[in-house]
């Protein structure tokens, strides 16, 4: 059995797949990059924020279909963004997360960057490093991308993963693991 880790977001989202019974293995793991549409062309940005959301949509769907996880945790982007451009994009791509979790009737719960950031380092504020650092030290042997704008993302949806570690979905899967 399995649980999908997401860290979403407009502009990258982050996934991983781990397995419940022997948590020391990530089976796969995936970041999603999208871009507005270039200022030089004539597409709307509702059409353009319409095609991105739809790109990480089927990426997800994709891995989701792929790998056959029995549950997620979500990383949902907090309210902290400023401007109306950034808090849209922060409703985009919430609401890409709850029509996948609609769409696949996966059991989710969801967390926040805090509760991701304590799980993984102990600390409220931990930076990206810390978080990319600490992925590494769970998974050593995880082929991790080497780019930043990947694996910080990455290692926020293992972060998801980690803050439900000791939740009702995650005992319920183990134990009907150990059941099988």
């Amino acid at each position: 059995m399995s649980i999908m880790g997401i860290d979403i977001g407009f502009v990258a989202t982050g996934w991983v797949i781990v397995r419940v019974g022997d948590y020391s293995c990530v089976i796969d793991s995936g970041t999603i990059l999208t871009e507005p549409a270039t200022k030089k062309t004539s597409v709307r940005v509702a059409d353009s924020d319409a095609e991105r959301a739809g790109i990480i949509y089927r990426e997800l769907y994709n891995a989701i279909t792929l790998h056959g996880p029995h549950g997620i945790a979500m990383e949902l982007p907090s309210g902290g963004a400023q401007g109306a451009r950034a808090n849209r994009a922060m409703g985009i791509a919430t609401g890409v997360g709850g029509a996948l979790i609609a769409a696949t009737g996966l059991p989710c719960e969801y967390v926040t960057p805090q509760a991701v950031k304590m799980a993984m380092t102990g600390q409220r504020n931990a930076s990206k490093e810390q978080m990319m650092h600490r992925a590494r030290q769970l998974h050593p042997d995880c082929n991790w991308p080497k780019a930043k704008k990947h694996f910080e993302h990455q290692a926020d949806a293992l972060g998801a993963v980690e803050a439900i570690r000791y939740g009702l979905m995650w005992s319920t899967l183990k134990q009907m693991e150990a059941n099988r």
